[in-house]
């Protein structure tokens, strides 16, 4: 079995094939020898080419999924949002922002929608919306959160049978 090795690691073994092949140019050592060596040199940069290919499009996928400020939030999709309660304690939700007049309500039950006399249509009232799915994973309804403050949020990642449908 291949034992992983880091990037480092790589590196070093890298420089001390390079410090190998100076002393060896430096001493006029057989051309057999210098030329393995450069060969392995290259090999070598090769591999760490590509790990520090690899190692930036990991970092760039996981800083998706990392807590971010909620100033910077996008107010089009749901994501995790995180709050203090009216308990004071912490709370991780998914959730959807609604702007004022942004989703519209097609059922306008009671008095919870605000009428837009432009539109002459009921719509959400602005703020922060918990997304509830049913079990069947079909959108079940969302609930509003009221006078919260989130302090972050964090996109959601796909779950593992959507990424090996895709």
């Amino acid at each position: 079995m291949i034992k992983p090795v880091s990037l480092k690691e790589v590196e070093q073994t890298s420089d001390h094939f390079t410090e190998m092949l100076e002393t060896i140019q430096n001493n006029k050592h057989h051309d057999s020898h210098l030329q393995g060596l450069r060969d392995c040199r290259w090999l070598f940069e090769t591999w760490i080419a590509q790990l520090h290919k690899e190692n930036k499009e990991l970092k760039e996928k996981l800083s998706l999924y990392e807590w971010r400020d909620i100033k910077d939030a996008p107010k089009d999709k749901v994501m995790f949002i995180t709050f203090k309660n009216s308990l004071g304690k912490d709370r991780v939700v998914k959730a959807l922002y609604a702007g004022k007049y942004e989703i519209e309500d097609e059922f306008s039950i009671g008095d919870f929608t605000e009428y837009d006399e432009k539109t002459d249509r009921n719509y959400w009232p602005e703020g922060w919306y918990e997304d509830v799915e049913a079990e069947t994973g079909l959108d079940y309804s969302f609930h509003h959160l009221g006078d919260i403050s989130p302090t972050a949020y964090m996109n959601i990642p796909t779950p593992p049978s959507t990424q090996e449908e895709a």
